[in-house]
């Protein structure tokens, strides 16, 4: 009966209890983040556990070659809870909790360059009526100064591989930029100058990061 099972959990040794299973729940699992980044990782046990609980990691430089570094968990404020903070992440990761044998799967957490931007190439191509030799600059911003009817040629230089680039501009409308095959960190695209105006700019990054000027 029910008062059976109650006696017989209660006359468990220490050993038996330590053999029940444990089921882990963690708030970060596989993940990406921007090289530098801090993470708290939470884990939430089925059960109180019998021996301390865990933190196990191994840097994507040492897979294969040492063994899994430990950091113990500090016990939350919450039933069966721990947490662990790593502060500035710089490699890739891949780690999982533990309590004496018991184990959680492992979870992997990448890490990315994030995007920098270097600045801008700009081309300046007056009207033929005006007799004027092109202007080829290199900025941090986009500023341009040119007589309506000049052609401006814009290259974004950033420090990775470009997925895609628009300039919205403040009076309506949009210019796409074209990444370059070539020169895969950078992306081009020109404009005609009709009237003065200002825009904002986005950027995608291939690791799908979004960056705004």
């Amino acid at each position: 009966g029910v008062a059976e099972l109650v006696l017989e959990r209660g006359l468990m040794t220490a050993e038996q209890l330590a053999k029940l299973p444990i089921e882990f729940k963690l708030s970060t699992t596989d993940a990406n983040i921007p090289k530098g980044s801090s993470l708290t990782f939470e884990a939430t046990l089925s059960r109180t556990p019998q021996e301390s609980v865990v933190f196990n990691f191994m840097p994507e430089s040492e897979a294969g070659k040492g063994t899994w570094r430990t950091l113990p968990m500090e016990e939350l404020d919450k039933l069966h809870g721990y947490k662990m903070f790593l502060p500035d992440i710089n490699e890739s990761t891949t780690f999982y909790v533990s309590s004496g044998l018991h184990k959680s799967q492992q979870y992997k957490v990448t890490v990315f360059e994030p995007f920098t931007l270097q600045g801008f190439e700009l081309v300046t191509r007056y009207p033929e009526v005006y007799r004027m030799p092109e202007v080829v600059e290199t900025q941090g911003v986009v500023n341009v100064s040119a007589v309506a009817g000049s052609k401006i040629l814009v290259r974004i230089l950033g420090n990775k591989k470009i997925q895609d680039a628009t300039l919205t501009w403040a009076s309506g409308g949009t210019v796409k930029f074209t990444p370059d095959k070539d020169r895969d960190t950078t992306a081009f695209a020109s404009f005609d100058v009709a009237k003065s105006d200002t825009g904002k700019l986005k950027i995608t990054d291939i690791d799908k990061q979004v960056y705004e000027v």
